[in-house]
Parts: structure tokens; C-alpha cells; sequence
């Protein structure tokens, strides 16, 4: 679960990442390898996050069923709508303290 958490919070952050030099990197790394951790310590999972999410009442109200044909196309993407959705909710609940820590880190100027 930490691993799943440390690669969420590096996603935004990739391509200025990249740009950085190897030492830079691997400090910023065990920035969020610390970050992961704290977050999973405090009862933040991701996983848990998302399914509690996917629970919302007026989640379960949007899910479409499978069609009785086996085509699961619609349902599919609304998991992956949802997921999404929850990952968004999960990031402005939870990161917005590492995300600016991470800014400044990565030299990131806000627009």
C-alpha cells in the first residue's frame, strides 16, 4: 500500500523530476517514501480511500449494471470515472501539504 501511495504522489511530478540530478532525485524520492508512510501511519490508505469513495451513495446511485449480454464497456468506464474521481478527492483531502512541500523541492512555480 505504501508503494501504491508513493507512486500516486510522484505522478504529478514526473517530467520536472526528470530534469533533476540523480542525487536530487533520490532525496526527493525518500521525501515521499517518507510521505507514503506517514500518510498510510495516519489511516490515509488509498485503496480504502477509494472504495469507501466508490460506496457514496451517490456513486452506487451512478453505477451502471453489466448488460445482460456480458458487455461490461459502460460499467468499465465508470469504474475508471470513479477511481479517478477518488484519487482527486483523495489528493485535495490528504496532500495538499506534500504537494506544496514537493513544489518547492522541485523548484515548481505555481501559474
Amino acid at each position: 500500500e505504501s508503494c501504491e501511495i508513493a507512486a500516486f504522489l510522484v505522478e504529478p511530478y514526473w517530467q520536472q523530476l526528470a530534469k533533476k540530478k540523480a542525487d536530487e532525485q533520490e532525496s526527493f524520492y525518500q521525501f515521499v517514501a517518507q510521505q507514503a508512510m506517514q500518510l498510510l501511519t495516519e489511516g490515509h490508505s488509498l485503496t480504502g480511500h477509494e472504495l469507501k469513495f466508490r460506496q457514496l451513495p451517490g456513486n452506487l446511485k451512478k453505477r451502471p449494471l453489466i448488460a445482460a449480454d456480458g458487455d461490461r464497456t459502460e460499467y468499465d468506464q465508470y469504474q475508471e470515472t470513479i477511481r479517478k474521481e477518488g484519487r482527486k478527492a483523495y489528493r485535495v483531502k490528504y496532500t495538499q501539504g506534500f504537494d506544496e512541500q514537493a513544489s518547492q523541492r522541485l523548484g515548481i512555480q505555481e501559474e
